[in-house]
């Protein structure tokens, strides 16, 4: 192993954001503290996680890990900042959408707009299991699993929202496996939601499969909406939740590439 200065490049789509790097030639080799201190404010470059756009037999792949090193299954707006990725490195182009695999599967993503370095992207999202009731509220998974609890607007505004959900994440019922805590609230047809993200171990000023989540359980106990749309107001920005006429549902929001550069000290393969 040798240590030497690799390229990156930082996206966010709608305040959710990940350092990138391109491992098509599985040169790269990270252990869980190395990605802890890439991910790391203040002594890293700084974000909620790390996507590798890897290739095998033909293959795309999505690395994601959390900004604690572990391998997470799955992301909805980091597979958006991936395929913004993808674009920019000449692998997909304008209104075209790309299939790739990640640590839960197969998924598709789309490139509907690009505008300099703001591309709108969305992704199918995969429902894996209907919404359960549980004490502590509802359980939706979308790639990852999300609890959501619908609060008044006072509530949503609370300071001891982060206190709460970690309190929450990590009781007895949650502390093993891990779970995304969310606060919601129907604003007359707009969903306004926070998230604390496993993982990651604090409030993200978004969640794409947070945004998701959120948006089924409402159509379900609500019945809505009609245009088969639904705006999600997060800390970070819009996303829009949408269901096509073969009910699928798609992810879709802006996502931006604001610097890249390089680090030092990941360890490569010789």
């Amino acid at each position: 192993m040798k240590s030497e200065l690799i390229p990156f490049w930082k996206f966010h789509g709608t305040g959710n954001d990940f350092v990138v790097l391109d491992n098509r030639f599985s040169k790269i080799n990270l252990s869980e503290s190395q990605i802890e201190d890439l991910c790391r404010f203040h002594t890293g470059i700084g974000a909620d996680g790390l996507i590798m756009l890897e290739e095998k037999e033909g293959n795309y792949r999505m690395r994601y890990h959390n900004s604690d090193g572990r391998l997470s299954s799955f992301c909805g707006n980091g597979s958006r900042c991936f395929l913004a990725f993808a674009r920019l490195m000449g692998l997909v182009k304008v209104a075209e959408g790309l299939d790739y695999f990640a640590a839960d599967g197969k998924h598709t993503s789309r490139l509907i707009h690009e505008e300099g370095n703001h591309w709108l992207v969305e992704t199918k999202m995969e429902i894996s299991e209907l919404p359960q009731q549980r004490t502590q509220g509802i359980i939706v998974q979308t790639g990852s699993p999300h609890l959501l609890i619908e609060v008044d607007e006072r509530d949503l505004a609370s300071t001891e929202f982060e206190k709460i959900a970690a309190e929450i994440r990590y009781s007895d019922a949650f502390r093993e496996m891990g779970i995304n805590v969310n606060w919601f609230f129907n604003d007359a047809g707009l969903i306004r939601l926070r998230t604390y993200e496993r993982g990651v171990e604090r409030e993200t000023l978004s969640c794409g499969t947070a945004a998701v989540a959120a948006a089924v359980w409402w159509k379900q106990k609500y019945g809505g909406p009609k245009s088969k749309r639904v705006n999600v107001q997060t800390k970070g920005g819009i996303l829009t939740i949408l269901w096509d006429k073969e009910e699928q549902v798609w992810l879709r929001g802006p996502v931006y590439f604001t610097f890249q550069g390089t680090w030092q000290g990941f360890a490569f393969r010789q």
